[in-house]
């Protein structure tokens, strides 16, 4: 799960036909980046939870000059 900066601003990404699959695109890059190795500590993790929204503020910054994901939300996690 993504939290962002205003409220407003969630209607308007989940509303774009564009921006929701380019962000659910460039997570899945991200992750799968990753190996076991690079996830199963806590700062794997952090470190992922990291570049995740530093990813996803590239994408949305050219829209809404600024970067308003503030931070990135582990709901689910299941490596295999």
């Amino acid at each position: 799960n993504l939290v962002v900066d205003e409220k407003k601003l969630v209607n308007e990404i989940t509303g774009s036909e564009l921006l929701i699959p380019r962000i659910r695109d460039e997570i899945f890059m991200v992750i799968s980046s990753r190996s076991f190795a690079d996830l199963k500590s806590t700062s794997g993790k952090v470190t992922l939870k990291e570049e995740i929204m530093i990813r996803v503020n590239e994408i949305l910054k050219p829209e809404f000059k600024k970067e308003p994901v503030i931070q990135v939300l582990f709901t689910k996690f299941l490596i295999q």
